[in-house]
């Protein structure tokens, strides 16, 4: 398991960011930035980002298809993700895929690992699941919230 430390700036459940009573911009702490990280991962496709062409999982190029080819290739895409992104461990990102409509799977992507905050001590932090719902007949990836 890998032990994350960085920290960004944090977004609200809206995709706004977040501003603090002082007026500034508020700064994730380092499981709810890399727990951001995967979410963005996992909701873009690739060449989506002009400054990160290679960033994303891809899963828009599944829409369309074959729910069973969906449903195998899903996990296998946001390990290359993961892979190409090289800021968050394979081993610790587990997927699950279910259909839950004619035109919907379920994505469970649960994230683990170690984190250090901002004093610089380790902490154990439980591990996290993301939702996502990939209507594969539709546009765009969807968080479950």
């Amino acid at each position: 398991m890998a032990i994350y430390y960085q920290r960004d700036i944090e977004k609200g459940l809206d995709g706004d960011l977040v501003i603090n009573a002082r007026g500034d911009l508020e700064i994730a702490t380092a499981p709810e930035s890399t727990s951001q990280l995967l979410k963005a991962l996992v909701a873009t496709d690739l060449g989506e980002l002009s400054t990160s062409p290679q960033f994303g999982a891809n899963l828009g190029a599944l829409i369309g298809g074959e729910m069973q080819t969906a449903m195998e290739r899903i996990p296998v895409m946001i390990r290359d993700g993961l892979r190409r992104a090289g800021y968050i461990d394979q081993g610790d990102v587990h997927v699950e895929v279910y259909p839950i409509d004619v035109d919907k799977l379920i994505l469970f992507v649960e994230l683990q690992g170690s984190y250090i905050d901002e004093n610089g001590q380790e902490i154990a932090h439980p591990a996290g699941t993301i939702k996502f719902f990939f209507p594969y007949t539709k546009e765009r990836l969807m968080e479950w919230t």
